[in-house]
């Protein structure tokens, strides 16, 4: 089975918000102004413009499990000593234009739901507002039974 044709809005970006000094020694940024987006306004590392500097560090994707949406990435991107990092992010588009970053910890915090971990899989709940995200996931008909799959299997991701 082909991919549907829209699968790259299945697709999130998974980035690291670049700290100041400040914020790397304390940890913590205990001047930090909340922004709509979940990311902060002072202490960040801003660029010439004034905007804060962000660096792709991986990606996950949407997929429906029993009609819930789930998020896929991989546990060393978003998680160190398993727990959710602060400064890592979930950046898609939105409609008509723009660009949305979540803040991984956020997650879990506000929706109480739990990342969860099986070797260097990352897997969580995640909620999609269909009227403002430009996202979509993988139907569940893409998937493969698990009982069809065995050891020694070829697997295509």
């Amino acid at each position: 089975m082909w991919l549907p044709p829209n699968w790259s809005k299945t697709v999130v970006l998974i980035e690291q918000k670049e700290l100041d000094e400040q914020e790397r020694d304390d940890g913590v940024d205990e001047h930090a102004v909340p922004h709509g987006d979940g990311a902060c306004l002072v202490g960040d590392q801003l660029d010439e413009q004034g905007r804060d500097v962000w660096r792709p560090v991986g990606t996950g994707f949407l997929f429906d499990y029993k009609g819930l949406n789930c998020l896929a990435t991989a546990k060393h991107v978003i998680a160190e000593n398993n727990q959710p990092r602060e400064d890592i992010y979930i950046t898609f588009n939105q409609k008509p234009s723009g660009v949305r970053r979540y803040p991984v910890k956020r997650v879990a915090k506000q929706y109480g739901v739990s990342w969860h971990y099986v070797e260097d899989l990352a897997l969580s709940l995640f909620g999609i507002d269909v009227d403002r995200d430009d996202l979509l996931k993988l139907p569940n008909e893409l998937f493969e039974s698990p009982d069809n799959v065995f050891v020694g299997d070829d697997i295509f991701s």
